[in-house]
């Protein structure tokens, strides 16, 4: 319910109780003209629940707006600053999308103060887009204002040192190193025409793929979570990309968010999304996913029905993530999981295989059923495995693993196809790497 918003106790709260949409709305009656130039809005426990994108209108008599302000959370506190109003109405419209929902669990009007810092392009102008952003090239502003850092100054002393953030290498070759979980930054850009984007991330990790994990949000357009190449070393860098991009023209703020720890950032290079032939699949994430490598459920190749899946329901019955698809996703917090999954529907996975060789597949999954109730198979091309039983795993959100064996892939990009051969599990996530042979003997002399 809405006074939930307003009534001092942050366990409580306001929410839209689906997933965040462009035009929800949020409005405040202060039943007589009051003068503010400051609006919080505190996402309390559901930290998850910031709106990806808003717009804060004021009126005088609940029927005439005037636009204030704009702009896009990025953690449990969303804040804006403007100039002072003197109004009895408040409105803040989602202007983003996300599968979370849009949570308010306090929304505060001040008052007088000092203004927000905001902030400002540190080259002196945005970057435009398309175009190149350089990782060291982070906002003006500050903690808390153009990035969050969890060390107090710059460990590699680099490029900016008076800064937080963690920046090494010299002569003009500069990244963020030392990068932890829930760490950002802010980058002003200039988007010169409305579009569909693709971003390209250099990223380093030494660690295994999927450590890492970051996202991407431009103006009020959030991405998922992707996870992060190993790519051999700290200084080794390769791309990572984040597609699927729906930009509007104009000024704005693009953040680049660490999900999970373990990685290096050296520049994001955004650009048009190449156009596609209708009818075809294409990679969610705007890349093949590279294997041996982690695929995530929910990652299915766009397309629609008939096209990269076949699902019985016309909706997600999870509501989360891709409420657009008819794909059932649920689960919140960038860990998500197709569920109600039926005999006979299938979801297909653009992938790029590196070395051609026979591979094994191992696949978490979940059911309360008895073990072999629900079965699977998995093609590669118009290559397809036997179907395997799901087994007993004693609720619908306890996982286990599986494993389909002997699959001779070639390499280079391929469709990678799940099918369900009969109803009664949820799925999670595909690893696919080498098989490993083992030989052993055995006898009597």
């Amino acid at each position: 319910a809405a006074p939930r918003a307003i009534d001092g106790n942050r366990a409580s709260r306001w929410d839209t109780g689906a997933a965040q949409a462009n035009g929800q709305w949020f409005q405040l009656d202060m039943h007589v003209p009051t003068t503010f130039d400051r609006i919080v809005l505190d996402a309390g426990t559901s930290r998850g629940d910031y709106p990806r994108g808003y717009r804060i209108s004021v009126s005088d008599d609940g029927s005439s707006w005037v636009d204030v302000a704009s702009g896009a959370g990025s953690g449990e506190i969303a804040e804006a600053a403007f100039a002072s109003q003197t109004r009895r109405f408040v409105r803040i419209t989602q202007t983003g999308s996300s599968g979370s929902w849009w949570s308010i669990h306090e929304i505060r009007v001040h008052a007088g103060g000092p203004p927000r810092p905001v902030p400002t392009p540190y080259l002196g102008t945005p970057v435009n887009l398309p175009g190149t952003v350089e990782a060291e090239d982070f906002d003006n502003g500050g903690s808390g204002v153009a990035y969050w850092d969890v060390t107090p100054s710059n460990q590699g002393g680099a490029y900016r040192p008076t800064e937080a953030v963690d920046l090494e290498g010299h002569a003009g070759r500069y990244n963020v190193g030392w990068i932890d979980t829930g760490e950002w930054l802010l980058y002003t850009v200039n988007v010169t025409e409305a579009g569909t984007y693709r971003a390209r991330l250099r990223v380093a990790s030494p660690h295994a793929d999927g450590i890492g994990r970051v996202s991407l949000a431009i103006g009020g357009v959030a991405s998922p979570a992707v996870g992060i190449p190993g790519t051999g070393s700290w200084s080794s860098f390769q791309e990572t990309t984040i597609g699927g991009l729906s930009l509007a023209a104009g000024r704005q703020v693009m953040r680049v968010k660490s999900e999970r720890a373990g990685w290096n950032l050296d520049a994001i290079v955004v650009e048009r999304e190449p156009e596609t032939e209708p009818g075809l699949p294409t990679p969610f994430l705007g890349a093949p996913v590279s294997l041996p490598g982690r695929v995530e459920a929910e990652n299915f190749d766009k397309g629609g029905e008939g096209v990269s899946y076949s699902d019985v329901s016309p909706s997600n019955e999870g509501g989360v993530y891709r409420p657009a698809e008819a794909v059932d996703i649920e689960g919140s917090g960038g860990a998500y999981n197709v569920g109600w999954i039926d005999t006979g529907e299938w979801l297909a996975y653009t992938v790029s295989v590196s070395v051609p060789g026979t591979y094994r597949a191992r696949l978490r999954v979940a059911s309360p059923h008895t073990a072999g109730t629900g079965q699977v198979s998995l093609a590669f091309g118009e290559v397809t495995s036997a179907p395997v039983g799901i087994p007993r795993t004693g609720a619908w959100s306890s996982y286990q693993e599986i494993t389909i064996d002997g699959l001779l892939l070639g390499a280079g990009v391929q469709t990678m196809r799940v099918n369900s051969v009969r109803f009664g599990w949820n799925l999670d996530a595909i690893v696919i790497e080498p098989s490993t042979a083992a030989a052993a003997s055995g006898g009597q002399q």
